[in-house]
Parts: structure tokens; sequence; C-alpha cells
């Protein structure tokens, strides 16, 4: 059976637990949200390989994960698969920094640059020399969507972009159920 490849991101805190659902709501679909082994920013082709092999192992035709920090690793799949769909959900700027805001028991100090050990989350995203985590998470929001409008441009057949909301019209369920290659 050929394998349909499809990777869902975006900023964080837009929308990716919802993608991860609708997609595994779809026939013969198999997909995680933020599956280990967790993918660190700085692009580790050796972590890329072990988690990509272990999505195509499922016994499902459509296969993924859905998780913010593929953004470093979208060239190298798509160079790699080149049938994959990237699915990057995108919610308002100001909606992402209020909501990291709130999230303080896991998102406290990963977005400022610091010495000594990191976790797990802090690895995920970039660091940032910005004096406050609000302004660290402005810079990563737009740093995130410059690069994936580069994507589009250089892979427009399998990177595209949805706002969040549409997850909430049935109509733009279609359009990405359709994107991915699903028979809608």
């Amino acid at each position: 059976m050929k394998k349909q490849l499809i990777i869902g991101m975006g900023s964080g805190r837009c929308g990716t637990v919802s993608l991860y659902r609708l997609l595994n709501l779809q026939k013969n679909s198999f997909f995680t949200h933020e599956s280990k082994p967790l993918l660190t920013w700085k692009f580790d082709k050796k972590s890329i390989d072990k988690k990509l092999k272990k999505i195509l192992a499922k016994p499902k035709k459509y296969v993924g994960d859905v998780n913010s920090c593929y953004l470093p690793y979208v060239d190298y799949i798509c160079k790699n698969y080149s049938s994959a769909k990237i699915v990057v959900l995108k919610r308002p700027k100001e909606e992402v920094v209020e909501s990291f805001m709130r999230k303080k028991e896991i998102f406290g100090h990963q977005w400022i640059s610091k010495k000594g050990k990191e976790g797990k989350w802090e690895k995920m995203f970039p660091k940032s020399t910005a004096s406050t985590k609000e302004e660290a998470i402005k810079e990563y929001w737009e740093d995130y969507y410059i690069e994936v409008s580069k994507l589009m441009r250089k892979y427009p057949k399998n990177v595209k972009l949805f706002e969040t909301q549409a997850l909430n019209s049935k109509r733009s369920v279609k359009a990405i159920l359709g994107f991915c290659s699903y028979m809608v």
C-alpha cells in the first residue's frame, strides 16, 4: 500500500490538537500529536529519520504527526518524500501570544536564551535575545510564518497554509482534506 505522509504544524497554540483529531477521524488514518522522539529546533537528521521511519511503519494509508517543531525539517521532508503534505495552521499573532503567556506551567522560560540544561520543551523552540517572554513569542511567530511563506513558494505542491478558523467550516475542512489527498 502506498502511504501518504502528512505533517501538521503551526506556531503552537494554533489548533494543532484539532488538526490531529480531524486527520485521525478519516478512514485508514493514523496520526499522533507531538509524538516521541520530540524533535529539536536545531536540525537533527538522525532524529527526523527515526521519527519518519516510525510514522511510516504504521499500518494505515494516511500517516503522520502534528507538532510545531517541524519547521526546521520541512525542506528535508519535501526533498526526501516528494508526495508529503505539510499542513500549516496559522492563528492570529495576538491570540497565540496570549495563549502561550497563559501556559506558564509548560512554557515558562524557554523563549529567552539562557545557559544551562534544557528540558524537552525548551529544545523544541528557537531561542531569542528579546528581553521579555512576550517579545520573544511575537518574534518567534513572525519568524515562523516568514519561513512558512518561503517554504510554500519553494514547495507549492507540498506545503499549504490554512487559517486556524478553517477547522470550523465544512468547506475549509474539505479543502484541508483535499490538499492531504483524501478523497472528499
